[in-house]
């Protein structure tokens, strides 16, 4: 069996695939819990940031991190509540537009990846990763507590994979 890139071809099964996935049922994705390891999320920085029953504090106070930016941690008890609200809630739906832009950038991948160095092509471009694609940019919108995945979430989950597949840098997808 040949794997030929044809752009119609990619395109019709890329739309058959994400309306797949947009008509699956919330219901029956998997849901293991990969965050029950207290070491996936990082170490508390000041302990005594905690509120003892005023709520959570969201961002670390005093953190000096070396950097000339102010950057600013959340902290270890609001991200796992965060996290276990962003779970709680129901998966989003691909928007409409965002199927025929989803299957242009799949068609794009494998394009890109047809002419690339195959020496620099981490794995080959298939409809696996056109379902890789779908899960990041519905990880995304989740987190953003979207309703909908939209087109930014798409372009993240292409940034992501550009990365990975072509070990590009993300200054060089900017």
């Amino acid at each position: 069996m040949l794997d030929e890139k044809e752009a119609e071809a990619d395109r019709r099964i890329a739309e058959r695939v994400i309306t797949n996935h947009r008509f699956m049922n919330a219901t029956d994705a998997p849901s293991i819990n990969y965050f029950n390891n207290e070491v996936v999320i990082e170490r508390e920085l000041n302990i005594e940031n905690k509120q003892d029953g005023k709520g959570t504090t969201v961002f670390e106070k005093d953190l000096a991190t070396g950097s000339k930016q102010q950057s600013r941690l959340v902290t270890r008890e609001f991200l796992k509540k965060y996290i276990s609200f962003v779970r709680s809630r129901k998966a989003p739906e691909i928007a409409q537009d965002a199927i025929g832009y989803a299957a242009g950038m799949y068609g794009a991948l494998r394009t890109k990846a047809a002419g690339y160095d195959q020496k620099r092509v981490s794995v080959p471009v298939t409809v696996r990763t056109l379902e890789t694609m779908i899960r990041l940019a519905t990880a995304h919108a989740k987190l953003r507590l979207a309703t909908f995945v939209e087109i930014e979430d798409l372009d993240m989950a292409c940034k992501l994979l550009n990365m990975t597949i072509f070990n590009e840098s993300p200054e060089e997808l900017a």
